[in-house]
């Protein structure tokens, strides 16, 4: 037999995982734009499949054999395809377009923003799930979970800015099951009851919660309770900016998001306490159903978040797989975990967390035997060292494609954090399990609350001594769609050619690594910058980004006092797809005389901006028209399109996407009744002028 086909026959649920994970990829892809035509495709592939199967079934020749096959993969891949139609068909609904009172129940306990308090809502009778932010208020404050609203308000579909390379809000909140958001505005809501009656899910935020207060009352400070809460019980919400940033940059954010890592420290924790139940196989049916029912306490405690719940379902399978053929971790049982978490969930496929926790256990399946027999210390502690470096190093080469595609960063010192967190995350989360289980005793449940604030002290001073270390990071690394599944090709091959050291196998590799650099090439010159002024649809954020075919670029803002951090948060991966270096913030001070004027006026090349937030300038005169090539209309302006034309000669209008619905189409109107040509940024998002 081929010995590719050998391996997929030994894996039986890698070969139904393939077509179902593509079905739902295809389905995902065509389910916005060609709706119709996807139900139309779904028909004609379960026809297929049918005529395939039955083919296979009455033309038994080995000639023949393949039919059967290939009707198999066509079915999971149809399945995929409809479970995941089915998925998305119950989140897409039609609200009013005009403001109406509504009646929801709110689900989830508040969490707070800057401006707002959020809550997800479940919108009666239908039972839809929308996002509300509150005005915050001492009368929104008081509300919590379970308490029955009627809110007046737009409920509108989640909607994208529309800046290039940005983050697809619409597209997450979709596969996350969310139907709407709206803005409840002060006044605009009254409690008109409140339910006790909660879902499973409640039940465990509530557990969740009740585990955050124990840790309140030991008085950790704001970092240590923080990363204690997000270690161990997998609550994010107080992690602070900076905290996030030095994880982030000495590549630890793993530890900070609960998931495989920590199931893992307790399913390995659980084997060690139960070493002496493998003599038979009523001893390990017993060890397999603790281990499960630990596995998923742990994860109810967590609040049954959806990388817990993952997480909780790959290592069970994986306890339930040493039934069989004894092994702890093997790519069948990952295949079996990732096939039924689909079927029941199948737009977990686009949560980064489930590429990446099975990608790395994959990687250390495969990859990891190859490095760690290639150094064999003979001391305990120095094996000890050497696995964990191992494992680090086999499960980074794994997802790195990923994350240098979706975070846009590599860590460079991330074999050095993983030696320091690991077994200080391992620490932690045993000691938490003591601190729980001694909770009648406390004189020595304070000795562990020290040596948790001690551990915990550690741990953030020794990754922030990592990130600032020289070079922690490479910043600002592209990497395009289509090389990720080409990087993952060539590391196949090139795992493949260290197992059978084949010629053939090493053409192919370098085949591989040819096609990839021509690619990449050819994208960033395609995408090399270019001389252009840029407008972007950032709610609060009026500028024009000035960039010049050189790589350096200028920001020119509306307000005296810009709003830096949000540009940078929603642009930098476009910045860094067209190679350009941090954009200069324009203030009062000309920075060069070509590029400045006064008044929030800024002249590039030839091209005058003028940015109107009041109607200071309606109150001038002028003998003639000044020349205005790109007139800003910002939120705040309260006068007319027309008043504008007695002083300004516009070539170009751009209304402000953070204008209400109905001031918008009023510009929109007056800018063609006066034939001026405009630009609605909220319909239009980012817009870009070669110069």
């Amino acid at each position: 037999m081929v010995p590719q086909l050998a391996f997929l026959h030994q894996h039986v649920f890698l070969r139904l995982f393939i077509p179902l994970a593509s079905g739902i990829a295809m389905a995902d892809y065509l389910f916005e734009a060609h709706r119709s035509v996807l139900l139309g495709l779904l028909f004609c592939l379960f026809l297929l499949s049918f005529f395939l199967l039955l083919s296979g079934f009455f033309y038994r020749k080995y000639t023949f054999r393949w039919l059967f096959g290939a009707g198999v993969y066509v079915f999971f891949l149809t399945l995929g395809m409809a479970v995941c139609r089915f998925h998305l068909e119950k989140v897409v609904t039609v609200f009013p377009i005009e403001e109406a009172t509504s009646r929801v129940v709110l689900t989830n306990h508040v969490q707070e923003k800057e401006k707002s308090l959020l809550f997800s809502a479940s919108l009666q009778p239908t039972g839809e799930k929308i996002l509300l932010y509150f005005s915050k208020d001492s009368l929104s404050k008081t509300l919590k979970r379970g308490d029955e609203l009627l809110i007046r308000s737009k409920i509108s579909l989640p909607k994208n800015n529309g800046n290039p390379d940005e983050f697809n809000y619409s597209r997450y909140l979709l596969h996350q099951g969310i139907s709407g958001t709206a803005f409840i505005a002060s006044g605009n809501w009254k409690k008109n009851g409140h339910t006790d009656s909660r879902s499973l899910r409640q039940i465990a935020s509530d557990w969740q919660h009740g585990l955050l207060n124990l840790y309140h009352q030991q008085n950790f400070l704001a970092d240590q309770y923080a990363v204690l809460s997000a270690l161990t019980i997998g609550y994010k919400d107080d992690l602070s900016d900076s905290i996030r940033e030095s994880f982030s940059i000495s590549g630890a954010s793993h530890v900070l998001a609960l998931s495989g890592l920590h199931v893992g420290f307790l399913y390995g924790l659980l084997l060690f306490l139960m070493r002496g139940f493998s003599r038979s196989f009523k001893l390990k049916i017993v060890r397999a159903v603790v281990i499960i029912a630990v596995l998923w306490l742990f994860a109810f405690i967590a609040g049954l978040s959806p990388s817990v719940v993952r997480s909780a379902v790959m290592f069970s399978f994986f306890a339930l797989s040493t039934l069989a053929n004894g092994r702890l971790f093997s790519l069948n049982s990952l295949s079996a975990a990732a096939f039924m978490m689909l079927l029941v969930s199948p737009c977990w496929l686009f949560d980064v967390g489930f590429q990446l926790s099975f990608v790395a256990v994959t990687a250390i399946l495969f990859i990891h035997p190859l490095i760690y027999n290639r150094i064999t210390p003979k001391h305990k502690l120095l094996r000890y060292v050497w696995g964990i470096l191992s494992v680090s190093l086999a499960a980074q080469i794994g997802t790195a494609p990923l994350v240098l595609y979706y975070f846009s960063r590599f860590s460079t010192h991330f074999l050095l954090t993983n030696l320091l967190v690991i077994p200080l995350a391992s620490v932690i989360m045993y000691l938490s399990i003591a601190f729980f289980l001694f909770i009648p005793l406390p004189f020595i449940q304070q000795w562990i609350v020290w040596l948790l604030k001690q551990a915990l002290d550690f741990l953030n001073s020794s990754v922030r001594w990592v990130e600032h270390l020289p070079y922690s990071s490479l910043e600002s690394v592209w990497v395009y769609t289509l090389e990720v599944p080409l990087i993952y090709l060539m590391l196949l091959l090139g795992i493949r050619y260290i197992y059978n050291k084949t010629a053939k196998t090493f053409i192919f590799a370098l085949t591989a690594l040819l096609f990839l650099c021509s690619y990449h090439l050819v994208m960033r010159l395609q995408d090399y910058p270019r001389n252009c002024i840029a407008f972007y649809n950032i709610p609060g954020c009026a500028a024009a980004h000035i960039i010049k075919s050189d790589g350096s670029s200028l920001l020119a803002y509306a307000d005296t006092v810009p709003t830096n951090k949000r540009v940078h948060q929603v642009m930098n991966r476009h910045w860094s797809r067209l190679q350009l270096e941090t954009p200069v913030a324009m203030r009062e001070t000309p920075i060069n005389q070509n590029v400045f004027l006064p008044n929030r006026m800024y002249n590039f090349c030839g091209k005058r901006i003028c940015f109107m937030r009041t109607r200071g300038w309606t109150l001038s005169s002028a003998d003639s028209r000044l020349r205005i090539d790109y007139l800003y209309v910002c939120k705040g302006y309260k006068g007319t399109i027309k008043e504008l034309t007695e002083l300004f000669k516009v070539s170009v209008v751009l209304i402000d996407g953070s204008f209400a619905g109905s001031r918008q189409k009023t510009l929109a109107d007056e800018c063609t009744a006066l034939g001026i040509h405009f630009i609605s940024l909220a319909e239009k998002g980012s817009v870009t002028f070669l110069i």
